[in-house]
């Protein structure tokens, strides 16, 4: 029997941890990655949350799995920082502690009062914006983990176990003469690859390579549940002083303008981010409207409308209060392929043989690093659990599963044309 021969597209979140899967599962196998090695991205950060917390039972029990890789694997444990996870929500957290239980997991937590909270981590939160809050949740079983550094970790594993990397982009998928099935890529240097399975895991540069790829095929496109959109992110400035915040918890904070923050160490920054989401429509050669990155080769990531930075500093005021002496810098725009549902995509596409899609993290999707490719491996040997093959197919049902909290509104061109006032945190 003749070895399959793997490709995967992006090394971010979702193909890193399929490499390294598939490599230990089939270690004669010919596994190819290829990234354009930009540093952009969801996945390409300082530091990304890691928790538990969800109002969905099945992502509870997903990253329950994953944190016991964290808390205790060798590969991933020196980058994970355990902190508890403070929740500044209108949503009833009760939610969090049953789906633990349901999980078979009692978690460590305590509700918290308002009063209580203000008082709570040496009253570091005493001036947050409570309005429409009545319970604070903290999980003390949280943390974050030093992203960039442990996804770099996670391809140097996969490579000293046989993948091959190949630092380039790439401009299509390339499909037999019948169009019916993919036989590998063509990278923006010109070259084809070919593989007898290609696997997507290129986050929000998926539409645009589908586009590229096909452009008169309408049966391969993503539907209108899925999209690229971006939040924004920014670093506390180096005059800030952030001892305080040493060690504190994380935070995130669900009301008002929505966002958080992730505590520094001595080498990565206090950073904090938005939880509202953008997108950037424009129309593609091929005449299909669709939200893209910008064209760039780290995606414009670091323009950022002022306006929008501006938000991003209302809302650390909401967590921090208005006198923290903290001002942020180093605004990014940090693009990711949503779904409507904030469900994942691990499926075969269904209007193409071998050609499989494995990406679509909706900006929560970091903490599961460890276990990703686990389930992009099964769903490849057709051996996926039928629940989460139908929850994470390429053609999910339109707006299945969420209330579209995340599904971005907002266009990025919108925040050129006007400016908000500068806000001193």
């Amino acid at each position: 029997m003749t070895e399959e021969s793997y490709i995967i597209v992006g090394a971010g979140v979702f193909g890193a941890s399929t490499a390294l899967h598939l490599i230990d599962k089939y270690p004669s196998a010919s596994i190819t990655l290829i990234d354009r090695n930009a540093k952009c991205g969801a996945s390409w950060d300082w530091n990304k949350v890691i928790r538990s917390d969800y109002r969905d039972e099945l992502y509870t029990r997903l990253a329950l799995e994953a944190r016991e890789l964290w808390v205790n694997d060798a590969l991933y444990k020196p980058y994970y920082h355990a902190v508890p996870m403070v929740w500044i929500s209108g949503t009833e957290p009760s939610v969090y502690v049953e789906n633990h239980r349901k999980a078979g997991v009692e978690p460590n937590f305590k509700m918290l009062t308002v009063d209580e909270a203000k008082s709570e981590f040496g009253g570091l939160f005493k001036d947050a914006d409570y309005e429409g809050v009545d319970k604070i949740y903290v999980n003390y079983d949280s943390g974050w983990a030093e992203a960039k550094d442990v996804l770099d970790n996670v391809v140097a594993a996969a490579v000293s176990k046989g993948v091959k990397f190949i630092a380039c982009g790439v401009s299509t998928v390339v499909f037999d003469e019948s169009g019916s099935r993919a036989i590998g890529v063509r990278t923006s240097a010109g070259d084809f690859i070919s593989g007898t399975k290609v696997i997507l895991c290129n986050g929000a540069g998926l539409p645009k390579l589908m586009a590229d790829s096909a452009p008169d095929r309408d049966d391969l496109q993503p539907g209108p549940n899925i999209t690229a959109a971006s939040v924004i992110t920014g670093n506390a400035s180096s005059g800030s002083d952030v001892s305080k915040l040493m060690g504190s918890p994380i935070c995130s904070k669900g009301t008002g303008l929505q966002g958080g923050y992730i505590p520094p160490t001595v080498h990565t920054p206090l950073k904090f981010w938005s939880d509202m989401t953008y997108k950037n429509t424009v129309q593609h050669p091929s005449e299909r409207t669709m939200s893209m990155p910008p064209a760039g080769e780290d995606n414009n990531q670091w323009a950022v409308p002022e306006a929008m930075s501006r938000e991003l500093e209302e809302a650390a005021i909401g967590i921090l209060g208005p006198d923290s002496g903290i001002t942020l810098c180093d605004f990014r725009v940090c693009w990711e392929l949503t779904t409507a549902s904030e469900d994942n995509i691990i499926s075969p596409h269904p209007a193409c043989k071998d050609l499989y899609i494995a990406t679509a993290g909706s900006f929560h999707s970091f903490k599961f690093l460890p276990i990703l490719g686990k389930y992009v491996v099964q769903m490849l040997d057709g051996a996926l659990d039928p629940d989460l093959t139908t929850r994470w197919a390429w053609d999910q049902p339109v707006f299945s599963n969420g209330d579209r909290e995340r599904y971005p509104t907002r266009e990025l061109k919108e925040f050129w044309s006007f400016e908000r006032p500068r806000q001193v945190i």
